[in-house]
């Protein structure tokens, strides 16, 4: 009789993980700059420069107990202005990266994600020193999010706890969406900054004002990014609410300052005295935390129209445990933007 090869069950398994980890560990990642990024391994210490990464980092990694793992965040993490893990990240993560590339050095990282709006000089010097870089896309769109999240996660090689995070912040969204589609009639909003900028189409404000259940007035005229708009043009906008990144104890400030100006004074929300102040962190942040504020502006829409809340709206994830209706510590906030929040960069005067 002749021979049969014979291999037990458990020896298939192995050579069934083993070709996967052959075909998935070693498969590249393209980044912003259409570079090819490869990690065979699990990068053991990780550091960011940004504070997109910052957040999403921190939710991968929770879930799988692994936030040992996280060495560096941007400086901006610790500001309760922006970041929504500020408390957290001072008790744990013990390298900020800022200015200079000291402390990334410190940390020595497997992994340094930044991102597009990173000093390009600043960039090719971290990989000067060999330090692996990845190098994150703009996030104009809710789903920029979600891919973020996901290669982040492969990248980290947390893959599954990158699925938790993910359908986490999907059924935050779909709840929020639903109640949005509730509304009848969609007040026109306004993304509005104090130094003039606006929130156009093709931006994250367009997507929370869309789910939340309002309209981007700008969506009317085709105006996309962030640019400052024509004394004309403002005129006949005559948005119904206006919403700014800021500090609440400064909302009658910016409600006199645009009652001032010829260009604004006539807008319904202004005579109407319809301005809603929301903080940086929940308006602006490019995580799953954006669900705490198309809450907020879910909220104001809702009060707009004279419906009242919607109760599914009240056990979301990713809420700030604090409350959402607390405001952050410092007091001249208004300068704040999505605008603002897109150009920081590296060149950070803290280090």
């Amino acid at each position: 009789m002749r021979n049969r090869l014979f291999f037990p069950a458990h020896w298939l398994s192995l050579l069934i993980v083993y070709l996967f980890a052959l075909t998935t560990l070693g498969k590249g990642i393209k980044d912003y700059r259409s570079r090819e990024v490869k990690l065979h391994k699990k990068p053991r210490k990780i550091a960011s420069a940004t504070l997109a990464s910052d957040e999403i980092l921190w939710l991968i990694l929770q879930e799988t107990e692994a936030l040992h793992r996280l060495l560096a965040v941007s400086v901006f993490a610790d500001n309760t202005q922006y970041s929504n893990i500020a408390d957290q990240v001072k008790k744990t993560v013990p390298y900020r990266i800022g200015k200079s590339t000291e402390n990334l050095v410190n940390a020595a990282p497997d992994l340094a994600i930044l991102a597009s709006f990173n000093r390009p000089d600043l960039i090719k010097k971290i990989e000067q020193i060999g330090i692996k870089t990845f190098v994150l896309p703009e996030f104009r769109k809710i789903k920029d999010i979600f891919q973020a999240i996901n290669t982040i996660g492969t990248l980290i090689h947390e893959e599954e706890a990158a699925k938790v995070v993910t359908r986490k912040f999907k059924e935050g969204i779909k709840t929020l969406s639903q109640a949005g589609k509730k509304l009848k009639e969609k007040p026109r909003v306004l993304g509005w900054a104090p130094n003039g900028t606006v929130s156009g189409c093709d931006t994250l404000f367009h997507d929370f004002v869309e789910i939340a259940g309002g309209h981007n007035v700008l969506n009317d005229y085709s105006i996309r990014g962030w640019p400052r708009l024509s004394k004309e043009l403002m005129l006949n906008l005559d948005p119904e609410i206006v919403v700014v990144s800021g500090n609440s104890d400064d909302r009658d400030e910016i409600l006199k300052n645009l009652a001032k100006e010829p260009y604004t004074k006539n807008w319904s929300a202004v005579k109407q005295k319809k301005i809603v102040v929301i903080p940086a962190r929940y308006l602006s942040t490019p995580s799953p935390y954006a669900v705490n504020g198309i809450k907020k502006l879910q909220i104001e829409i809702f009060n707009f129209a004279g419906q009242p809340r919607m109760s599914q709206i009240e056990s979301l994830p990713f809420q700030d445990t604090e409350g959402l209706w607390r405001s952050p510590n410092a007091k001249n906030l208004t300068q704040a933007s999505e605008s603002l929040l897109m150009g920081l960069t590296l060149d950070s005067s803290n280090s």
